[in-house]
């Protein structure tokens, strides 16, 4: 990323899609619907595993694998249409505050350690990210 900073974007949506702090949404059915030729009923709940379609392989093209140069990153970590996250714009605008200047003035960041992950099943982040920043 050091090299072309002008990817930095793509990198953030690609971080969202493979590692985003949402893990399931859940919605009520608002009329009688059929999905897959599924009944689903009004009223009833609907679970939605957002990590599982932020990677699934007939949406994206190796989605269990990382690639921060990836082009295709319309994922659903922040929900979509008119139920999509109102601060989705906030997050991804402080992800760039934070992460640009690490990229413009480190050569190259090594993680030292696994993520140490925190949270449950709806909602997670790293409780802890150790990394290596060498300079140029």
């Amino acid at each position: 990323m050091h090299c072309h900073p002008e990817l930095i974007d793509h990198a953030i949506e690609e971080l969202l899609r493979y590692a985003g702090p949402v893990r399931i949404l859940s919605r009520t059915a608002m009329a009688d619907l059929y999905l897959n030729d599924k009944l689903i009923r009004k009223g009833e709940r609907v679970i939605l595993r957002v990590f599982a379609a932020n990677r699934d392989p007939a949406r994206f093209s190796h989605g269990a694998d990382l690639d921060c140069v990836r082009r295709d990153t319309a994922h659903f970590t922040f929900g979509a249409g008119e139920h999509s996250c109102v601060a989705a714009s906030l997050i991804r605008m402080a992800a760039k505050a934070i992460t640009q200047p690490l990229i413009e003035r480190f050569a190259s960041m090594r993680a030292v350690s696994a993520v140490d992950w925190q949270g449950g099943s709806t909602f997670r982040f790293p409780a802890g990210l150790w990394v290596c920043l060498d300079g140029e």
